[in-house]
């Protein structure tokens, strides 16, 4: 009897050091990168040629998309309306681009399939009060799929021939329409942050 119950407490104890292997295989598996997902900090943020090839009514996937190390919490802004919870960053007052206005644009839900929009379709633009840009607008999903989405939205400067500058305006606004059931999601940025 004191047999069994020695390879009874064993057998627990092996199962145990098995389940607690087992999990931290798995964090540190989660944790671990490989050199396709570090940024190489020697390249240009704003890669022109990366964006080029994306037109108005498609969605890319940019695989070599970087990210901008510096964050200003100012510049980013969040609108959590329904299910779908959207943040959004004005990227230019960080990197200019002479050639775009850029966001970057997370949305995160436990409800919704997020790879069926298309916000380069459901994005308006303004610029100060004189001026709404609707027309070619690109979407570039850049990570995630099914729940968890982010990405950027790009916004040619140039309308109308000639270039736009939002340092001498009030504000930029982007507003995001019908995204789950919600009419409008604006995002808005006052002249003091640029």
């Amino acid at each position: 009897m004191k047999n069994k119950r020695n390879i009874a407490i064993i057998s627990i104890a092996i199962v145990g050091v098995i389940v607690v292997g087992l999990g931290t295989f798995t964090r540190l598996s989660q944790n671990t990168v490989d050199n396709s997902q570090l940024v190489d900090e020697s390249k240009e943020v704003n890669n022109t040629n990366a964006y080029q090839d994306n037109t108005k009514d498609e969605v890319a996937y940019e695989e070599d998309y970087e990210v901008v190390d510096a964050f200003n919490e100012d510049l980013y802004k969040v609108d959590m309306q329904g299910s779908v919870s959207v943040g959004v960053t004005f990227l230019n007052p960080i990197e200019e681009d002479d050639d775009y206005f850029n966001f970057d644009v997370a949305l995160n839900t436990h409800s919704v399939d997020l790879d069926d929009y298309d916000l380069s379709q459901m994005t308006l633009l303004y610029v100060g009060d004189k001026v709404k840009i609707t027309e070619d607008i690109q979407w570039t999903m850049v990570e995630g799929g099914g729940h968890h989405v982010s990405g950027m939205v790009k916004v040619p400067r140039e309308q109308q021939g000639r270039k736009l500058d939002y340092k001498d305006k009030e504000y930029i606004r982007i507003e995001i329409t019908n995204l789950d059931g919600i009419a409008s999601r604006e995002f808005e940025w006052k002249q003091d942050l640029f």
